[in-house]
């Protein structure tokens, strides 16, 4: 998987760079190799959203994953750079989920509608009504 990270306005620390590596990116790339493809594409940015406030939710997480024609966005602002990193990998699990669930929710759908088309008229079909006897009764 390629791996891009940036930061804005932030002092990116070998610890930093460290826990972003070890809790986002392996925990994404687990969840991305199961599905085999085309090579991943993953661009994470960190830094603090604005200038002048010093307290409170000042720091945010984005990560943008592409993986073939698949693309995923998460973005989320928190008190601290590691808590926005650990909420944007929980909203890229539960967007992949979704992505995975549609795809077998659509897979199914067009099943249903194919069974459908080639339903025979009710007609035409043969069914047997009331108790089927045994031979010799």
């Amino acid at each position: 998987m390629r791996t891009t990270i940036r930061h804005k306005d932030l002092d990116m620390t070998p610890a930093l760079s460290e826990y972003i590596e070890k809790k986002l990116v392996s925990s994404v790339a687990r969840f991305v190799a199961a599905s085999g493809g085309d090579l991943p594409i993953l661009d994470i940015e960190v830094g603090r959203g604005t200038h002048h406030h010093h307290k409170g939710i000042v720091f945010y997480a984005a990560a943008h994953l592409t993986v073939g024609r698949l693309v995923l966005r998460a973005e989320e602002y928190a008190r601290d750079v590691r808590e926005a990193c650990d909420e944007v990998r929980k909203s890229l699990e539960r967007e992949w989920l979704g992505e995975k669930g549609r795809a077998t929710a659509l897979a199914r759908r067009r099943g249903r509608r194919v069974k459908a088309e080639t339903r025979l008229d009710p007609a035409a079909q043969f069914a047997r009504r009331g108790r089927i006897r045994e031979e010799g009764e």
